[in-house]
């Protein structure tokens, strides 16, 4: 149901085209509006959420209690199951700061006279069209999640199984939950490559249209065709990380912290948009941006490489945690 309403989403936006007011040296428009209304409603209720929800199991123990009773475990990071959540967490924000990437740049750009200049009506159309695409592309994240757990059966299950779980009583649960997690760890972090191709391809695009006065059309495509990627790679991520970063919490816990990875995600929407139009704005054409595209491949990387690394965090909190 959340991909069909990102395809409705772009003709739902249209009537914020009323908004024009600045924050600082930062213009909110009607091409970014969408994106900051529907963050700030996102950010506020989650955080209501995890103020207000209390877990009778946790003695009715709220997010700031659990905070100030574990800060030394959480501070000193001597806690695997404060390390694993955290670093989700991590993960959500990276992967919500890609996709509101993505999407200012469709606003944007594709608005620009150095670039294609597109009405306001043709450009929300094109983005239902990726949406659309990306929703495609994601139904297919349940086979492809298949297919991982069929190809990890193959292997060595003791490269997967970290060491220290003499503490787990049942080691044959232990290896069915590894079995069903590491499919899940493989395709978040298949994903984040995803996004770095799709930011591969808007450079591409970018440096192509930079000036040039022919192939705007092939230009469009390949950015395009970048954002189809993104997008799809970002449903993925958000069918796998909420997900793990959920069963990584203590179990006692779980009804009190969850609801932060909301917020989390909503942060990344508000933060991306500033950070991208302030790197892309620093030169006239499309350097910018390209440059901006740049930090976006070397978060994702970034993210890609924590996430293969931490494979054995990843099931080892799990399985202590359930």
């Amino acid at each position: 149901m959340a991909g069909f309403a990102m395809v409705l989403g772009p003709a739902l936006s249209i009537p914020l085209t009323v908004f024009a007011f600045s924050i600082g040296k930062f213009e909110v428009n009607g091409n970014n509006a969408p994106t900051f209304v529907s963050a700030f409603i996102a950010l506020l209720i989650a955080v209501i959420t995890a103020i207000a929800v209390r877990d009778m199991r946790a003695k009715k123990l709220n997010f700031f209690d659990i905070m100030i009773r574990n800060r030394d475990e959480i501070l000193k990071g001597e806690s695997v199951l404060w390390q694993v959540p955290t670093l989700g967490l991590i993960l959500l924000f990276v992967s919500s700061f890609l996709m509101a990437d993505c999407l200012f740049l469709m606003s944007n750009l594709m608005r620009s006279e150095t670039n294609w200049d597109l009405s306001l009506t043709l450009i929300s159309g094109l983005q239902a069209v990726v949406f659309l695409v990306a929703l495609v592309g994601s139904l297919c994240t349940d086979t492809i999640r298949k297919a991982l757990g069929r190809w990890t059966e193959k292997l060595n299950e003791k490269y997967y199984l970290p060491a220290g779980l003499g503490e787990v009583e049942d080691k044959a649960k232990t290896q069915a939950l590894t079995k069903k997690i590491v499919p899940e760890l493989l395709l978040s972090a298949g994903s984040f490559l995803g996004s770095i191709i799709g930011s591969v391809l808007i450079i591409v695009s970018l440096a192509v249209s930079n000036g040039a006065t022919s192939g705007k059309a092939g230009s469009l495509a390949c950015f395009l065709l970048g954002c189809c990627i993104m997008m799809t790679a970002y449903n993925m991520q958000a069918a796998s990380l909420p997900s793990l970063y959920s069963k990584s919490l203590p179990i006692n816990l779980r009804t009190v912290l969850t609801p932060w990875y909301g917020a989390t995600v909503a942060l990344g929407k508000l933060v991306a948009p500033p950070v991208i139009a302030v790197i892309g704005g620093a030169t006239r054409d499309n350097d910018g941006f390209i440059g901006a595209q740049g930090l976006c491949i070397g978060v994702a990387l970034t993210a890609c490489i924590c996430l293969w690394l931490s494979m054995r965090p990843f099931v080892k909190a799990i399985a202590l945690s359930n």
